[in-house]
């Protein structure tokens, strides 16, 4: 009997001491970005089609420009994209990211600049995970070479990846 109690506390310790919680599962903060036509002439918003466009027979790289660091490629040759998911900085106030529209060689046709201006605001979870950071967009602009302009669809980013933070639109030619 003495033996099953032993057991008993020695497994009862071991679940104490082990955590379900997976860090990883609510630590991804990342903004979503939909690609849409750009209004055409005559086009009134409300006569537009809303829904996001695909970019045929072309790929989309994205770099991340790092102050102090070497920059990082987060997305490379992504083919015929239609949205994008890109992790959000957490150590500056402002990302800047390149995007570069390329052709079935790969070779850069265009290339942006889009800066998103941000709070960076710490949530812990669990003691056993490092903390998330939510972000409110503050502000966001781009060059204009192929994308025509940056809307702020949500401003709040957060772990909720279902949400599109930013509408690219696109010039209508690209």
């Amino acid at each position: 009997m003495r033996k099953v109690a032993l057991f008993l506390i020695a497994i009862f310790t071991l679940m104490v001491g082990c955590t379900t919680f997976d860090c990883s599962m609510y630590n991804d903060v990342s903004a979503n970005y939909a690609f849409k036509k750009s209004l055409e002439e005559g086009e009134t918003e409300d006569s537009k089609d809303d829904a996001s466009v695909i970019l045929k027979d072309k790929y989309i790289s994205v770099i991340a420009v790092r102050p102090q660091k070497d920059s990082d490629s987060i997305i490379n040759k992504w083919p015929n994209p239609k949205t994008l998911s890109i992790p959000v900085g957490f150590a500056q106030e402002e990302d800047e990211l390149i995007f570069q529209l390329q052709d079935s060689e790969y070779k850069v046709i265009k290339e942006d600049t889009v800066k998103i201006t941000k709070t960076n605001d710490p949530v812990f979870e669990n003691v056993d995970c490092y903390p998330r950071y939510n972000h409110q967009v503050l502000s966001a602009v781009t060059t204009k070479n192929f994308i025509d302009s940056i809307v702020i669809n949500n401003k709040s980013i957060d772990n909720d990846l279902t949400k599109v933070h930013f509408y690219l639109y696109l010039h209508p030619s690209d």
